[in-house]
């Protein structure tokens, strides 16, 4: 077994963040797992990518299949962009029926069949929590550009994103008790903040440099431990 550690995920646990100065999304060094990967002096196969769904996720392992069997744990983080909602779609035409990027059957019986096929050939996956959602910043960061009329309509009050989101992190629990797979929460430290909204970037979507760092500092045993 290699002294790597390969990821599959999406822009959060890839640790893209948002330049305020470029108003632009950027690729930056300081994501909680390169922060580990760092400190453990080990080498971080990262696969995650943006707007990275289970179905994405699923392709890329197969693309890099010996790397996710042959690496000391596989971590993937996925649901954030699952439980997500095409927002200009929405803002056409906010029909209450509307499905989010990944339905929840499919969601949990592909996540389902990938950790069995990975475990079964002699990969080792670990799963990563959802990150919460800060809905009211995410709200206003999709209504300044979809606008908010539609957005308002379907949602009926902002915070059912972030309800929408913890249904889909309570998903996980189910499918690493299932599947046997170890499940690492990234989540209470940061619902533990007050001021949570100073971990994050203005979409309330994506941690910012502090808050990967929160997450390393608090997550780190948490991780050594799957090692």
């Amino acid at each position: 077994m290699s002294q790597s550690i390969c990821l599959f995920g999406d822009s959060v646990a890839k640790g893209i963040g948002y330049d305020e100065s470029s108003r632009r999304y950027i690729h930056t060094d300081h994501s909680f797992l390169r922060l580990f990967c760092a400190a453990q002096g080990l080498q971080l196969l990262d696969y995650a990518r943006f707007g990275c769904t289970l179905a994405k996720a699923r392709r890329l392992a197969e693309s890099h299949w010996k790397d996710a069997l042959e690496s000391q744990v596989t971590f993937f983080m996925l649901g954030g962009n699952d439980c997500d909602y095409n927002w200009a779609a929405v803002a056409q035409d906010p029909s209450p029926d509307r499905p989010c990027n990944t339905p929840m059957g499919p969601f949990l019986e592909g996540y389902l069949d990938l950790l069995a096929r990975i475990k079964l050939n002699g990969g080792h996956p670990v799963l990563l929590s959802m990150v919460p959602v800060v809905s009211r910043k995410y709200y206003a960061w999709i209504t300044a550009h979809h606008g908010e009329a539609g957005i308002q309509q379907f949602l009926l009050f902002p915070e059912h994103i972030e309800h929408w989101n913890e249904r889909y992190n309570l998903a996980l629990y189910q499918i690493a008790a299932q599947s046997g797979v170890p499940l690492i929460d990234l989540r209470t430290p940061l619902l533990a903040r007050r001021d949570i909204g100073d971990f994050y970037c203005p979409d309330g979507i994506h941690p910012n440099q502090a808050g990967h760092m929160l997450l390393f500092e608090a997550c780190q045993g948490s991780l050594l431990h799957v090692l």
